[in-house]
């Protein structure tokens, strides 16, 4: 992933990302998000940009992803699971 990042959490669920981002929070946990939007494309070379989003579900549009530093892996991965 990163040099310094580790990712724990990745999907396309936004309840199960906020689960994950709460659990972090509550046991003060550093992390950092990510979310890719893959129901369009903007400028000349996206392909998206010109056959639109046609053939994607709305729940898989947006892709979440989670990080955190690689020395707080351990107290993240015993947390709850999803």
């Amino acid at each position: 992933m990163g040099l310094f990042k580790e990712r724990i959490f990745s999907g396309f669920s936004l309840s199960n990302f906020t689960r994950v981002r709460d659990v972090l929070a509550s046991n003060h946990i550093w992390y950092t998000t990510k979310v890719r939007d893959l129901s369009g494309g903007t400028g000349l070379g996206a392909s998206r940009a010109v056959t639109g989003s046609f053939g994607i579900k709305p729940d898989y549009s947006k892709e979440y992803e989670v990080l955190v530093k690689k020395k707080e892996i351990g107290r993240a991965s015993c947390r709850e699971r999803v």
